[in-house]
């Protein structure tokens, strides 16, 4: 799996478990006494698993900035140019426009 793939998996699991929590809060409100415990006990396993999934997707992401540290100029430009084609929406590609912006702001002073 690449890490594009890997990135598109894990935002898809996380935008399922939160869809997921959503729905146990929902069905919470309109079960019987006895549905509630076993709603309450659903709802903490997706919302420790979205915590988990966080929790790695930022692991993976530290792991990447120890390996662009590391890397030399030449490599961290063409994985730079690699993270930016990567990117599957309008909102990523400003997010990392503004980061670039901040980024020079920061060598240039």
């Amino acid at each position: 799996m690449t890490p594009a793939t890997r990135k598109q998996h894990t935002e898809s699991t996380l935008d399922h478990l939160q869809h997921a929590a959503k729905e146990l809060d929902e069905a919470r409100g309109q079960a019987g006494h006895d549905a509630v415990s076993n709603i309450d006990s659903a709802l903490k396993r997706v919302r420790d698993a979205a915590a988990d999934v966080r929790h790695r997707a930022q692991d993976q992401a530290g792991d990447w900035q120890e390996t662009l540290e590391q890397a030399g100029d030449d490599l961290r430009l063409e994985l730079g140019r690699r993270g930016v084609r990567a990117q599957t929406s309008p909102e990523a590609l400003a997010e990392l426009s503004g980061e670039i912006t901040k980024r020079q702001a920061e060598l240039v002073s």
